[in-house]
This record gives C-alpha cells, sequence and structure tokens, in this order.
C-alpha cells in the first residue's frame, strides 16, 4: 500500500511540473502576442453583447425557458433517486444520432454517470436553445453567436475531464496516473509543434515517411521555380491518352491528398486509366515570400505549368484538375484564357472548390474587417499566415470529431491515435504568403469578388468566370464542412461553358478521394442546372459507388486519340517524386528559423 501511496506521489509530483511548464509557455505566449489576439477578444466581446440584447429583447420567452429548464432538472434528479434504489427509468434526454462522445457502457449502467451526461445534455439544449431563439440580431451575428455557443458547449462536455469521464477514471486507477503523466507529455512534445493556437495530435507522428508509405506514386519532378515543383508520372498503360492532365492541388495544403496510399491514391488511379498525369507541388512559404500575391500562384503555378507540358509532350491543350482552392486557381487560369482565345484547356474539373463566397459557411463568419486586421497585424511580424493555425480552425468545424475526441485520447488517456494517412496529412501544414492571403480575405471572402462582374484582375488580365466556355466538371461533396455544396453550385450559372454539376456523399475530403474499388458512398446527378441548387437537388438521381467512374467516362470525350505511353525523359529529371518541396513540415521549425 505505501508503495502504491509512493507512486501516486510521484506521478502527482512529475504532473504538476509539466502543468507549470505548459502554464508558463502559454502566458509567455500571451505576453509576445497581445496585439494578435484582438480581433478575438473583440469578436468574443461583441458577442456576449448581442447575447445580453438577444435575451433583453424578449425576457418572457427567457424565463419560459429557464422554469422548463428547472423543472426538468429537477425530473432528473428525481430519476437519479429512482435509478439509485433499481428502478427502471426512462432516459429524459439522449445524445443525437452520430455522438460517440458517450459509447462507454458506464454512461448508461451507472448512475451518477448517466445523470452527469443528461445534466450536460440538458444544460446544453437550453443553451443552444436560448442562443436559437433570439430576437432583434442580425441573421450574420446570429449565426456567429451559434458557432461559438456551440463551441463553448461542445468544450465542456464532461469527456473532455479525466473526473468525469469514466473511461479515463478507469485508466487512471489501473496505471496509478501514470496515463494522466504521459498525457501531459505528449501535450508538452505537441505544443512545441504548435503555433498560437494548440494542434492536437491526429495520427501516429512516426507512422509514414513520404515516398516509402505515403505519397509513393512513381514520378520524376520535372520543372521547378520558387513556387511550385512540377511532378511527371511514369504512366502505368502501355498507350495513354493524347490530353495530357494536370492537377492542381490547393496551395493551403500537402499536394499527396491526391496520392496517399495505393488502394486510395487519385493520381494513381488516373494512370492506370490511360492518362499522362502531371502534378502541381507548391513550396511552403516562409518570410521570404512575404510579397507573393495570388497573380504568381496563377503566373508561376498552373500557366507555367502548361508550358512546360507543352514542350515535353507537344499537346498545347490540357485537362485541369484543381482541388478545393487549386479548383479556384484552375478557374481563374481558365477564364485567363479563355477571355483572349488562348484556351490551354480542353476540360476543367474542380472538387470541392468554392466559387461564390457569398455564404461560405462557419469558416465565412468568423471573416470581417476586425478580423482581417488582426490577422494582417499577426502576418505583418513573419510574412505569412501559419498554416497550423489554418488546420485549427479548420478542424474546429467539426470540433467533436476533429479535436475533442483526439485531446482526451492524448491528453487524458495517454496514448497516441493510431496510424491514419488522411489525418497524417492534415497535420502537415503549409503556409499561405502574407499578399495572398490578405487578397484571398478580402477579395474574396469580405467582397466576394470572383462570383461578381467586377474588375478582378490577375497578372494583369479582367478575370470573369462569365468568359470561360471550356466544358466543366464540378464535384462538390453533401457533408463538406469547408467548401460547402451550396457554395460550389454557383459554377453552374457563373461560367459560360456547359456544366457537369455532380454531388458526392461524405465531406471534403472522403467526398473527393473515393476510390471505385472501396465501393463506398454514393453521388447525385443531374444534367438540368437550374438556378437554385435545392430545386437541383430536388430533381436529382442517386448513384451508388465512386464518382470516379463518372468523371472518367465524362473525360473520355476530351481525352483524345490513344498514343504511345510517353518515357520520362531522363535530361529533365530533378528528382525522384515526392520531390523536395513537399518535404518541408511546420512542426519541425520555428518562426525565427523561418524569418532568418
Amino acid at each position: 500500500m505505501l508503495d502504491w501511496f509512493s507512486q501516486c506521489a510521484r506521478t502527482i509530483e512529475n504532473i504538476c511540473e509539466f502543468q507549470k511548464s505548459i502554464a508558463d509557455d502559454l502566458f509567455d505566449q500571451f505576453e509576445k502576442g497581445p496585439d494578435s489576439q484582438k480581433g478575438t477578444v473583440e469578436t468574443a466581446t461583441e458577442c456576449c453583447r448581442n447575447l445580453y440584447s438577444g435575451v433583453t429583447k424578449n425576457p418572457e420567452r427567457i424565463v419560459e425557458q429557464q422554469i422548463d429548464y428547472w423543472q426538468k432538472q429537477l425530473q432528473l434528479c428525481n430519476n437519479l433517486l429512482l435509478k439509485i434504489v433499481g428502478e427502471e427509468v426512462q432516459p429524459l434526454v439522449r445524445p443525437s444520432v452520430g455522438d460517440r462522445r458517450f459509447m462507454d457502457d458506464a454512461w448508461q449502467e451507472n448512475a451518477l454517470f448517466d445523470f452527469i451526461k443528461q445534466t450536460y445534455l440538458l444544460s446544453s439544449e437550453h443553451m443552444l436553445s436560448i442562443v436559437e431563439n433570439l430576437e432583434g440580431v442580425d441573421q450574420r451575428s446570429h449565426k456567429r453567436l451559434k458557432y461559438y455557443a456551440r463551441q463553448a458547449v461542445n468544450a465542456f462536455a464532461p469527456t473532455n475531464f479525466a473526473l468525469t469521464n469514466p473511461e479515463v477514471l478507469r485508466k487512471t486507477l489501473e496505471t496509478k496516473g501514470e496515463n494522466l503523466l504521459q498525457g501531459l507529455q505528449l501535450m508538452v512534445e505537441d505544443k512545441k509543434k504548435s503555433a498560437e493556437m494548440f494542434n492536437v495530435c491526429m495520427s501516429e507522428p512516426n507512422a509514414f515517411e513520404l515516398g516509402k508509405n505515403i505519397a509513393t506514386t512513381p514520378g520524376f519532378v520535372v520543372a521547378q521555380n520558387e513556387l511550385m515543383q512540377l511532378i511527371q508520372y511514369v504512366p502505368a498503360t502501355p498507350q495513354v491518352n493524347r490530353t495530357p492532365v494536370l492537377v492542381i492541388p490547393s496551395w493551403v495544403n500537402k499536394y499527396y491528398i491526391l496520392d496517399l496510399t495505393e488502394k486510395n491514391s487519385y493520381v494513381k488511379w488516373l494512370t492506370e486509366q490511360g492518362h499522362t498525369v502531371f502534378m502541381i507541388s507548391w513550396v511552403n512559404p516562409d518570410s521570404s515570400y512575404r510579397n507573393t500575391k495570388l497573380d504568381d500562384y496563377l503566373r508561376l503555378g498552373p500557366l507555367a505549368a502548361a508550358e512546360t507540358i507543352e514542350k515535353i509532350t507537344g499537346e498545347k491543350q490540357i485537362s485541369g484538375v484543381g482541388y478545393c482552392l487549386g479548383g479556384l486557381l484552375l478557374a481563374c487560369a481558365t477564364a485567363y484564357g479563355d477571355s483572349h482565345n488562348e484556351k490551354r484547356f480542353v476540360s476543367s474539373t474542380y472538387m470541392a472548390t468554392t466559387i461564390d463566397f457569398n455564404d461560405p459557411g462557419d469558416i465565412g463568419l468568423m471573416v470581417d474587417e476586425r478580423m482581417v486586421e488582426s490577422v494582417e497585424k499577426r502576418m505583418s511580424h513573419c510574412g505569412y499566415y501559419d498554416g497550423r493555425l489554418l488546420s485549427v480552425g479548420f478542424n474546429l468545424l467539426r470540433e467533436n470529431e476533429l479535436f475533442w475526441n483526439y485531446y482526451v485520447l492524448n491528453y487524458l488517456k495517454g496514448e497516441r491515435p493510431a496510424a491514419f494517412d488522411l489525418m497524417h496529412w492534415n497535420s502537415d501544414n503549409t503556409n499561405v504568403p502574407e499578399s495572398t492571403y490578405r487578397f484571398l480575405l478580402r477579395e474574396l471572402y469580405l467582397r466576394n469578388q470572383l462570383a461578381a462582374p467586377t474588375d478582378f484582375t490577375l497578372n494583369g488580365r479582367r478575370i470573369n468566370l462569365s468568359d470561360i466556355t471550356t466544358p466543366t466538371y464540378a464535384l462538390a461533396a453533401e457533408k463538406d464542412h469547408i467548401a460547402l455544396w451550396r457554395s460550389c453550385y454557383p459554377a453552374t450559372q457563373l461560367q459560360s461553358g456547359d456544366v457537369r454539376f455532380v454531388l458526392a456523399g461524405s465531406g471534403h475530403i472522403a467526398g473527393c478521394i473515393n476510390p471505385p474499388r472501396a465501393n463506398k458512398y454514393y453521388y447525385y446527378l443531374n444534367p438540368e442546372r437550374p438556378q437554385d441548387p435545392e430545386e437541383w437537388l430536388d430533381r436529382a438521381f442517386k448513384v451508388e459507388g465512386s464518382w470516379w467512374n463518372d468523371w472518367g467516362v465524362w473525360q473520355q470525350q476530351y481525352a483524345g486519340d490513344a498514343v504511345p505511353a510517353r518515357t520520362i525523359d531522363s535530361n529533365l529529371i530533378i528528382e525522384a517524386a515526392p520531390g523536395s518541396y513537399v518535404r518541408r513540415r511546420l512542426d519541425n521549425y520555428s518562426e525565427t528559423q523561418a524569418a532568418a
């Protein structure tokens, strides 16, 4: 028994030391950059003001809701007493469908934990209901307030605390507190790899190595400039389609989401379909890229790649495939050429690409003049927006699935997540140059210039989507929380050429990376293009399986005739894929190193 208490005492002592280290680091961070937090504080203050204002508009309704809540809470206490004496009691409130936080048997079988769970769910419903029914608050402020309320409610879930999580309590007793000590050690490790906001570990850190068990499709870097490396992949068939395919990934993430493992690599599948495939791999910018503009991404990205592809293959026209912001860049490149009869693209494919930023979802709720000024002040110190901050922002759009469950696993249970290729990629972040990010926030999110017939120019030319006559395949994902499918749909209305709109099942990543052999998900088709996206969906028909097959049939009409497979010219080879640009990670260098 003495040994048991001694071990617990040593564990508690070590835990206190780690807690002090974490606290010191947080205070040091706050003292160094209070100006960068000013916008966040002001936004939170405004939300509190709106909440108070909305409550005072209809106090009677609030009183009614409060009385109803008290009555249910009393009923819940009565149910607890009945359950303690052995009576069967039906739950007063249940977790919503898909909520996996309360899967452990103790949440149902143990009277105390069942009471804690239902109290939390009841309080959450009450809080969210008050916010939902506020009066006298403008629509944008109301949506923002609901977002912050949801974040607060989910942050205070009993599953996120050691003393109110039965799984964590059991493990703490079994390990004599070693899990909590290990969790704090892991937290310190992850904090060192984070920026101003905490990046929780989402996959076993050392499970994947580029070129070894991820991003393994054979290919070579055949050209490069200061912004990108161009990869040409080894053909997988004896003959290939005449028209080459250029894949343009988002520059706020690494390209290998499109080349994860052999079983789910989009690039590998393209080569197996007989395409000559080129891929842009963007550089991970540091402070020296401060003045890099979206014009530069257009000029040194798809336009430069198209010229190189023509020199290599002899083909002036290519098929473009853009993922997320890469699709937006592809739209700009297509309009850039179509407006001056310089058609570089015989077909364009947008994957999860927002065209109209009028309603970009929860991301847009955060973007206002105050937030942009705060971001600009932060970027003025280092010359870029840290990709790790972007990652946290995206993850908090689905906080329970992409933050809090990993928080509990890592730092309360003291375990690392299992190896997961997609989450490994999700944690491999990319910076955005200051000038580029400022342009995106101001011209697209705040002013929605791309969707408006205004003087939106890139590289000296007016960019108007109505100039696009190139046939387009626009893919959106039904559950996408980053590029809302209704914000992708305007591609069907803004362009002059034919647009085939397809709505895939699942979300931003799984909806796009869906190999046919997996036989998962579904997609919706409707050859008509009504102005209202809801009308399109009402008349669409559902097809089981992957949209890749549908795209393959559509693309064939632009693929050209068959030619002998193109071998890669050894004189052009700079290095083997995946190249060197993609290898630079943000979690192993500091801002001072980046600015050096």
